[in-house]
């Protein structure tokens, strides 16, 4: 009689640690899941700043360019009407 009851305290424990581990299974393949969406989704973000990052400095540069390209043309012109 008291093995039975040892067995069965025994299955009932062995049942609920066999529950409990499968949710916590569940729980932290959800978690790491989302984990690696937020993962995913900053990565996407900080490549779409570089990429405006390197846009921006594409157009300083052009910028820069024209502007050097407009005082050479005026320093140009301008020692034209001194000489």
């Amino acid at each position: 009689m008291l093995e039975d009851t040892e067995n069965k305290f025994m299955l009932t424990i062995k049942h609920m640690l066999q529950v409990n581990f499968e949710l916590t299974k569940k729980f932290m393949t959800d978690k790491n899941a989302k984990l690696d969406m937020i993962y995913n989704i900053k990565k996407k973000k900080l490549l779409k700043e570089e990429e405006l990052m390197k846009k921006q400095e594409k157009l300083d540069q052009s910028q820069s360019k024209t502007n050097d390209n407009r005082r050479s043309r005026f320093r140009c012109c301008r020692r034209n009407k001194v000489n």
